[in-house]
């Protein structure tokens, strides 16, 4: 019995714990692992804009101040915010808003159109 109740309590603070990290970013983490990085096609300094490209997907962002952080040709993990991609590195948070947002939908041979 005693040992039962061990396994128990072990099984609720790693639970716990798996909880905990779920909600403090460990979703995000799952989630950029999961998706295709966003590749650098263009930069255009002088917009501030920046074209970015994934399979299925194009998007034009705003770079503003921090356009020179980016490199052509060069993958990134971006995760979509609704209307705002994010970019974390370390304590670095940067913020990236979509203007233009291209979707792709795979064209199945055959069918009726």
């Amino acid at each position: 019995m005693r040992q039962l109740l061990m396994v128990a309590a072990i099984a609720l603070v790693i639970a716990g714990g798996l909880i905990y990290h779920w909600r403090t970013g460990l979703r995000d983490q799952v989630i950029l692992f999961l998706q295709s990085d966003f590749k650098v096609v263009a930069i255009d300094p002088q917009t501030r804009n920046m074209t970015l490209s994934r399979p299925g997907e194009n998007l034009l962002v705003n770079c503003e101040d921090v356009c020179s952080l980016f490199k052509v040709g060069k993958k990134y993990s971006l995760m979509d915010r609704g209307g705002v991609l994010e970019l974390k590195r370390g304590s670095l948070k940067l913020e990236l808003p979509i203007l233009e947002q291209h979707l792709e939908f795979e064209k199945m041979p055959g069918g009726k159109g």
